[in-house]
Parts: C-alpha cells; sequence; structure tokens
C-alpha cells in the first residue's frame, strides 16, 4: 500500500479514478442510442446517458422537463463524489481525509453492470430481442396496415 500512496503523500488509486468521474460525469456522449423509423428514415430516436436525455419523434425534440432535474441530480452527484475522492486523496496525511476515500464507493461501479446486465436479460426474455450490453443490434418489425407491410 505504500507504493500507491507514494510514501503517504498522496493516494495514487484515489487521484486516477477522481479523474475517471469527472471525465464520466463532464462527458455529454450517449451511452446508448436508439433508433427508430422506415427504411433511412429516422421517425424515432433517443441518446441516453445518466447525464443526458434527448429524444426526438418525427424530427421535433421531446421535452419532459423532469428529466433535466433528474439527469443534473445524477451529475451533480458524481462530481461531488469525483470532488471528495480527489481531496481525500491529494490530502492523505488529513485526519478527515480516509472517510473521503472510502471503498463504498466501488458498490455503484459493480453493482450497475450486474444490474444493468440481469435487466436486459429480462427486457430480452420479455421482448422475444436481443438487446445486447456492448455492440449494436438491429430489430426489424412489419406492421400490416390495409393489405400493405
Amino acid at each position: 500500500m505504500k507504493v500507491l500512496t507514494l510514501n503517504h503523500k498522496f493516494n495514487l488509486l484515489g487521484v486516477a479514478s477522481s479523474f475517471l468521474l469527472f471525465y464520466t460525469a463532464l462527458s455529454n456522449n450517449p451511452w446508448w442510442t436508439v433508433y427508430g423509423g422506415v427504411g433511412n428514415e429516422r421517425t424515432f430516436s433517443a441518446e441516453v446517458s445518466p447525464f443526458n436525455i434527448s429524444v426526438e419523434v418525427l424530427g421535433k425534440p421531446v421535452m419532459v422537463p423532469m428529466l433535466f432535474y433528474l439527469t443534473m441530480a445524477a451529475r451533480l452527484s458524481i462530481l461531488l463524489a469525483a470532488a471528495t475522492t480527489l481531496s481525500g486523496s491529494l490530502l492523505i496525511n488529513k485526519p478527515w481525509s480516509k472517510p473521503l476515500i472510502s471503498l463504498r464507493g466501488l458498490m455503484l461501479p459493480l453493482l450497475f453492470p450486474i444490474g444493468l446486465f440481469v435487466t436486459l436479460n429480462l427486457a430480452s426474455s420479455y421482448a422475444n430481442v436481443s438487446l445486447p450490453l456492448i455492440g449494436r443490434s438491429t430489430i426489424r418489425y412489419t406492421i400490416d396496415y390495409g393489405g400493405l407491410g
């Protein structure tokens, strides 16, 4: 443990993890994208991450005010966690720094992929489609209307 703290000057793993948290919270790139339409025409698109949700239907944005506040709360929570981890990791000799770099923060990164995997498998079995955890999937539906498909 002495190597990872550089002779008890600062916590190297804590600094690295806080920078990853800052990058994740400040990135506006979508984690998931969903497009729907006929041929090359997109009638529906959704770009989703815990920090930004963008939905368009027929080329018009769908605004749900509550989503803005939920994503802002998620972003601020992660930024707060990153700031406290960084300060606790840089000021390792202070008596108040140890609770700021607790291992309890590892629960979210461990439970999130497990929960995502379980939820995708449940959704896949319910909808009879393949929803990938990583990669791309195309689902084709044909809607019959008036003898046309």
